[in-house]
């Protein structure tokens, strides 16, 4: 249990735990706490209803935000879309409507949909190349 999990050698959860290395790559995770970490990204199933119900009471307890991972491909976001977000809309857990523009426009609203002239990247910008004659 309190075995590096470094030292542990399985076919088993090698990208959870690579990941939570790769997160905190000075931590020595030991096996214990893999676990631990493990039991708090269990993921759900069941009807709408019943995933709704677990995500308002998740709501209500102070979470904010919810990470959508897919289980099949094709399918699971889709699944999600159509049968789980219309049920939480109902409820208002799931915001319906959207303001118009870009994510920059929403997250800098004084600055326009483009990068203003004077940041660095704006160099990278395209050049319009003339219509050949």
């Amino acid at each position: 249990f309190d075995a590096p999990i470094g030292d542990i050698d399985t076919n088993g959860v090698k990208g959870f735990a690579r990941g939570l290395i790769e997160a905190e790559p000075n931590k020595n995770w030991t096996f214990g706490e893999v676990l631990r970490q493990r039991a708090w990204s269990r993921p759900l199933a069941g009807t709408p209803e019943q995933l709704a119900d677990e995500l308002q009471a998740w709501s209500e307890a102070g979470v904010d935000g919810i990470n959508l991972m897919y289980v099949t491909t094709p399918g699971s976001f889709e699944d999600f879309v159509d049968h789980l977000a219309p049920e939480l809309r109902r409820r208002g857990l799931m915001q319906s409507d959207y303001t118009e523009g870009t994510l920059r426009e929403k997250l800098f609203p004084t600055g326009g949909p483009r990068l203003p002239q004077t940041h660095p990247a704006s160099s990278y910008r395209r050049q319009a190349v003339p219509a050949p004659a």
